[in-house]
């Protein structure tokens, strides 16, 4: 038994790791986005970042929730391509045919 034991606390110990990143799954370039976000005051709803498909590509909607504000749409090498919704909600949107985007999920929320 205690030779289990042996083997088996090391383990525990050493996988077990607070340094653990959690793995990004946006591109990095977002990440201005995000700073630009916690930098102004929180919003309710949060602000967030999601993942659709649009188009046959995946993209990415930053909804920073600030009332009546555009959602801007990111492909992955951070090109914007288009925005969505607005005071005027569907008469604003540039993308086409958004109504067809499929949402896949929500890959980062403003947690303040």
């Amino acid at each position: 038994m205690k030779a289990i034991l042996v083997l088996i606390i090391p383990f525990l110990l050493f996988s077990c790791s607070k340094d653990d990143e959690v793995k990004q799954s946006y591109p990095n370039c977002l990440q201005l986005e995000i700073n630009r976000i916690l930098d102004s005051s929180p919003q309710s709803p949060r602000a967030r970042i999601e993942l659709y498909t649009y188009q046959n590509e995946n993209v990415y909607v930053v909804n920073t929730n600030f009332p009546d504000d555009q959602s801007n749409v990111y492909n992955s090498q951070c090109q914007l391509i288009c925005t969505i919704g607005g005071i005027n909600g569907n008469e604003n949107d540039t993308c086409i045919e958004w109504g067809n985007a499929e949402y896949i999920e929500t890959l980062w929320t403003d947690d303040r």
